[in-house]
């Protein structure tokens, strides 16, 4: 359906959708033809006509320029009926602009026969994947996931000819501890750090209840299943991925001695685990930031994050500000 009217103008629509699903797309446009001004502002207001069965119903969005909203019904308006639903709406702006400007209207509606199984799949919100789709041409997450492909397949090769590094120079005999300690540093910071960061993208960008995922499902069924971010085989990626990252631990070690006193013993293991959070601090940083029903982790599985994720804040912190800290207090 389509409208090209002025502000402040109420237009009328009908939606055949069951429950009523459908998408408004707004584009002011100024009359005069070669102008451009900035982007208006306005105010969209959208409810059922009087006597409807979702009378009192009330939509309500704010945009600027472009925009698309998905106005879905499934959660709270009422089982699904077979008929027809009559719209009234109205758009007005509320910025002032320089030129006359009418409003460019289109109304697509929901032809999607599962409707009913995307509002029973929690972790997927109608509204968010259809505009993802739509507004945004699969949406960013599209585009996250291309490019963790080709960055995961750019950081394997590094693996990979870390790997060989090591296993050459072993094989040419003699000392070799310093080119491993070379190797596994620079593998740090140049593969484990960045597929921490991938790992995130890609569970942000498939699980997220607007993600790629959920756009899928909007047109196969068989998408819409509840899905664990942490099945076995991502477990699988990402023990692999934190256990390459805090390969780091190998490079310290204890001083050889019969007898420790406990002072070293400690300081030994704090050391230990400082590495090991700084080493995984991406990671530990994502998950807590995420959204919470996106990973359904437990209260105890956030706590040891948590810790973590404090923690190597804290390393952080201690290994670069309190240096330029010190520099600068000497300078000044």
């Amino acid at each position: 359906i389509y409208f090209f009217v002025p502000p402040d103008h109420p237009f009328d629509f009908a939606t055949r959708s069951s429950p009523p699903s459908f998408m408004v797309v707004v584009e002011p446009r100024p009359l005069e033809a070669g102008a451009d001004p900035p982007p208006a502002a306005y105010d969209l207001h959208i409810a059922p006509k009087q006597g409807g069965m979702w009378s009192g119903t009330k939509v309500f969005h704010h945009g600027v320029g472009f925009n698309a909203w998905a106005v879905s019904g499934f959660h709270s308006w009422g089982a699904a009926v077979e008929r027809e639903t009559q719209w009234t709406a109205k758009i007005s702006l509320t910025s002032r602009t320089a030129y006359d400007t009418k409003l460019r209207i289109y109304i697509e509606d929901s032809t999607i026969q599962h409707l009913d199984k995307i509002g029973d799949a929690g972790q997927c919100s109608f509204g968010k994947s259809w505009e993802q789709f739509n507004i945004r041409h699969q949406g960013r997450q599209h585009q996250v996931l291309t490019y963790t492909y080709y960055i995961g397949h750019f950081l394997l090769m590094v693996g990979l000819s870390c790997l060989g590094l090591v296993g050459w120079k072993f094989m040419q005999g003699g000392d070799g501890s310093d080119v491993f300690r070379r190797v596994v540093t620079i593998k740090f910071f140049t593969q484990d750090l960045m597929q921490q960061g991938l790992i995130l993208a890609y569970l942000y960008s498939w699980y997220n209840d607007g993600g790629l995922r959920c756009q899928l499902c909007l047109f196969d069924v068989q998408h819409c299943d509840d899905e664990y971010a942490f099945h076995f085989g991502n477990l699988v990626l990402i023990g692999c991925t934190l256990f390459s990252s805090v390969c780091n631990q190998l490079l310290i070690s204890a001083k050889n001695k019969k007898y420790y006193d406990e002072d070293e013993e400690v300081l030994v293991c704090f050391v230990r685990t400082a590495m090991l959070a700084a080493s995984v601090l991406p990671f530990t940083t994502g998950i807590l930031t995420m959204q919470s029903h996106l990973l359904r982790l437990g209260p105890w599985s956030i706590m040891a994050a948590g810790c973590l994720c404090a923690m190597g804040w804290i390393v952080v912190f201690c290994v670069v500000c309190l240096p330029i800290c010190s520099f600068l207090d000497e300078d000044f």
